[in-house]
């Protein structure tokens, strides 16, 4: 039997805010209020159906070493934003902003995939 795509795919309901301010932007995801700057003492849970496809970062920019985003239980901070990393489904990504200094925060997307890409293959490899 063909393999039926998930319920939520029309919107391709890949973010989803599980907790805090965070806000779904399409195939994005953005930290609060962004973008203009996040608050102090902020922070947000999102779950993420990543299906092989790795995150693009549309804009970065917290309090380095304190504001901080993780991906995979990496984090991320200052300008350093995840780009082309692949993130796990079922692991949350999560936002912690601490008690002073905000900055504009971020957006992250969800690059288009290539269907019946492997997410370990390097990047262009095979393609015309």
């Amino acid at each position: 039997a063909p393999t039926m795509p998930p319920i939520d795919a029309p919107g391709a309901g890949a973010w989803s805010v599980t907790e805090g301010a965070c806000a779904v932007d399409g195939n994005c995801v953005t930290s609060p209020n962004f973008p203009s700057n996040y608050g102090d003492n902020q922070g947000c849970s999102i779950s993420v159906q990543g299906n092989g496809k790795a995150i693009s970062v549309g804009s970065f920019q917290t309090e380095r070493k304190y504001d901080l985003l993780f991906v995979n239980g990496e984090a991320f901070s200052g300008s350093n934003g995840p780009a082309g990393k692949f993130p796990t489904t079922g692991v949350p990504i999560t936002w912690t902003s601490d008690y002073s200094v905000t900055s504009a925060g971020w957006k992250i997307c969800l690059e288009g995939g290539v269907g019946g890409g492997s997410q370990t293959s390097p990047t262009g490899v095979g393609v015309p």
